[in-house]
């Protein structure tokens, strides 16, 4: 999984969020960091809906542009693949945390 669905999982993880709801979130999430662009967010929210790890909760009538604007939440399915994706990168920083670390010599 690409860190930014991962983000974008994480964003969702307790509640339903507008599109423009998420991607502040996913800013937040990354200390104040960079927005994906327009463009990747929606690839990638695409995406995760096709994956069915996110999933649209509402729809409604946007009263500014017509267009519907929906709010989105995780699935079942996207809370077990971002658990399966925080163990994961729980391993590795373990890891390299551990080759990081000082080693004692025999003197």
């Amino acid at each position: 999984m690409k860190m930014a669905t991962f983000k974008l999982l994480a964003a969702l993880s307790n509640g339903s969020y507008s599109a423009a709801e998420i991607r502040e979130r996913i800013s937040d999430l990354a200390g104040g960091g960079r927005q994906p662009s327009l463009a990747s967010f929606y690839r990638i929210l695409n995406s995760a809906v096709s994956e069915g790890w996110i999933e649209v909760a509402d729809s409604k009538q946007a009263s500014e542009s017509g267009r519907p604007a929906h709010s989105y939440e995780v699935t079942a399915a996207g809370v077990t693949e971002m658990r399966r994706e925080a163990n994961l990168l729980r391993e590795l920083t373990n890891t390299a945390l551990g080759e990081l670390s000082p080693t004692s010599t025999d003197e």
